[in-house]
């Protein structure tokens, strides 16, 4: 029997009795992927074997992927492992890089570091920047590898091999000082905008937050911060989500409020589970900020985000319960304000101390560098007051 392809492919036919284990492979792929042929995934697999067993190293790796227990058809991971070792010792950095990471995570055989790394660095220097990757993560760690100078210098070579989040990752080194004398604020920061370069969304988020204030190395751009702070949203960063809900409902960075927008931001960011979302629709909710003033439904909220140990949730749960429109009182209030102390809410200390001296009593929210605190009366002068979160 034979094949003949459309017209988008080489003009001739293809035999499905191939000796050649690259012409099988190839053949193979057509039938994998329906490529001019009737996709069969059954007769797919049968020419990789073949071609596997006639010692294409690709047709090995693609074995080993499809007998992977994450990612293949079989849930048999040592046989995945055998594949995978003839394909890199035959030099399939796919391969090598897989076999890495199934030794590091003890996937079809025990955990075991050093086999790991041998594999990781066979694909690494064959340019595989997952690879890189994974070797700058366990040398920078406080495992059972630990070297940090070669963890910062394989970070910075995946960065190299096309994986920007290593960047994103160096800027925490550098910034927290692992493995260093001290914290590396310039360097910290030449990587974090180098990944942010990248669109990495954590990268932009935490930039978008140094341009809305400024920093040493970070020159202040409102208009930079949008736009940084909404390419994050755009690249799955709930946090981010969070940050632009908050500048939007307040008005930050330059911008005149917008509650609508703010809404459905925060809202999103709610149901996805960031907890500092649900505590400023519980805000938004109590206020009446462009939507219908529900107080049972921010005392809601405010409880759900609480329960959750956010710190501003549990600080402003307990105002509502010092101020009457929360059940539990002040006993309930100055539990409340200790546990977000201890989740680092910084107006809860301060709260606990007004009740004594019947002082006003402010409500928080925070993301990122972003805090956001204003007196729980809102006829009350100055009622809202952004200022830089402090370390």
């Amino acid at each position: 029997m034979e094949i003949r392809l459309p017209h988008l492919f080489k003009k001739g036919v293809i035999q499905e009795q191939v000796a050649d284990a690259d012409a099988q492979y190839q053949l193979a792929l057509r039938y994998s992927k329906g490529l001019g042929v009737r996709q069969d995934v059954d007769k797919a697999e049968k020419l990789f074997r073949e071609s596997a067993q006639n010692g294409c190293a690709q047709s090995q790796f693609m074995m080993g992927v499809l007998n992977d227990a994450d990612i293949g058809r079989h849930n048999a991971p040592m046989a995945a492992n055998e594949w995978y070792a003839l394909a890199g010792n035959a030099g399939n950095s796919e391969a090598q890089f897989n076999l890495g990471y199934n030794y590091e995570h003890g996937i079809g055989t025990e955990v075991n570091i050093n086999e790991a790394l041998h594999w990781y660095r066979k694909a690494s220097a064959r340019g595989s920047g997952k690879a890189s990757f994974c070797l700058g993560c366990l040398f920078a760690s406080d495992g059972q590898v630990c070297e940090y100078e070669k963890g910062y210098r394989y970070l910075e070579l995946a960065f190299t091999q096309g994986m920007p989040k290593a960047g994103y990752v160096l800027y925490a080194l550098y910034s927290t000082g692992v493995g260093l004398p001290t914290p590396n604020s310039f360097q910290a920061q030449k990587w974090l905008k180098k990944a942010a370069a990248a669109k990495v969304p954590a990268a932009m988020f935490v930039l978008g937050h140094l341009t809305l204030y400024g920093s040493d190395y970070v020159t202040k751009d409102e208009p930079e911060t949008w736009r940084l702070m909404e390419a994050a949203v755009l690249g799955g960063c709930l946090p981010a989500m969070t940050s632009l809900g908050l500048m939007y409902c307040f008005g930050l960075a330059g911008k005149n409020p917008d509650f609508a927008t703010a809404y459905s931001l925060l809202h999103t960011a709610s149901v996805c589970g960031d907890t500092s979302a649900t505590a400023a629709v519980a805000i938004m909710r109590l206020r009446g900020l462009g939507i219908t003033e529900e107080r049972d439904r921010a005392v809601d909220d405010c409880r759900k985000a609480a329960e959750a140990n956010d710190g501003c949730a549990q600080n402003n749960l307990g105002v509502l319960c010092a101020i009457g429109i929360a059940a539990g009182g002040r006993e309930k209030a100055e539990k409340l304000f200790a546990q977000a102390s201890q989740n680092g809410c910084a107006r809860a200390a301060e709260n606990r101390a007004a009740l004594d001296q019947n002082g006003p009593l402010f409500f928080e929210l925070a993301s990122g560098s972003i805090t956001l605190s204003f007196p729980s009366d809102p006829q009350t002068e100055g009622s809202l007051a952004p200022s830089k979160k402090t370390a």
